[in-house]
């Protein structure tokens, strides 16, 4: 699995498995067969259909499931959108600003 540390400019396609532990300073796009493992930052993440993100860190937009496996553990600032796939949000995941 690789890491990531450190800032990272710009978008970031995951077609592998990573775990982010640093910031992503714009959108994470996780195609089929990526897996993210976010335990840092990102600006807005998006899983598309094959695709699996765990949300431990903090995303400052919006998360939009479009169908892959999607866990939330961590904070949403923006929106969390499921338009196919699963996602599974824990009871001690925030999302806008509150605890679900």
């Amino acid at each position: 699995m690789r890491q990531l540390n450190g800032t990272h400019e710009g978008d970031l396609e995951v077609s592998e498995a990573i775990t982010v532990t640093g910031i992503v300073a714009g959108n994470v796009i996780v195609l089929e067969g990526g897996s993210l493992i976010l335990s840092g930052m990102a600006r807005c993440v998006t899983v598309k259909p094959g695709g699996e993100a765990v949300l431990n860190g903090m995303v400052i937009e919006d998360v939009v499931n479009e169908g892959g496996a999607l866990d939330v553990f961590g904070m949403i600032q923006g929106t969390l959108s499921q338009r196919a796939g699963t996602t599974n949000v824990d009871g001690g995941a925030v999302i806008r600003n509150k605890r679900r």
